[in-house]
């Protein structure tokens, strides 16, 4: 799956549960919140490579279903793989209440992709990789 290689190469995969950058306990390549099992991740628990494989399809899924209900424009590919990484990281509340979905569903393709770019604060700083994540997803938006 195109989505899962594009989004586990920014994510990463850590096998323990850590913090991410806004202090959020994370696991594997980027899933937050819930184990498997849905309680809450314990910090130091550690998950097999398997599980953070299965984790990473499930929360793409979900990603990926937030974003086909919420846009009510046909997508390219392109589009799709942008705005389900997006939404994979920032959440399906935060692109729900984007300037990037009004601007997409307003027929304004690409003003919608160069939205991504204004989506680089973790926990109020500027962060090198979500420059980086922004500038691909848009460039993969754009169809460049």
């Amino acid at each position: 799956m195109a989505i899962a290689l594009f989004t586990s190469g920014y994510e990463g995969i850590r096998n323990t549960v850590y913090k991410d950058p806004a202090g959020i306990s994370t696991v594997c390549a980027g899933h937050a919140y819930t184990g498997p099992d849905g309680k809450p991740l314990k910090a130091g628990a550690t998950y097999s490579d398997d599980v953070c494989s299965y984790l990473l399809g499930q929360d793409i899924a979900t990603a990926q279903r937030a974003v086909k209900s919420l846009a009510k424009v046909p997508l390219t590919a392109g589009e799709d793989l942008a705005y389900t990484d997006f939404t994979f990281n920032v959440g399906q509340g935060n692109f729900a209440r984007s300037t990037i979905l009004r601007d997409l569903n307003a027929g304004r393709h690409e003003q919608a992709c160069k939205g991504l770019a204004a989506w680089v604060y973790s926990g109020g700083k500027k962060l090198a990789g979500l420059v980086k994540r922004r500038a691909a997803e848009e460039k993969a938006c754009l169809g460049s």
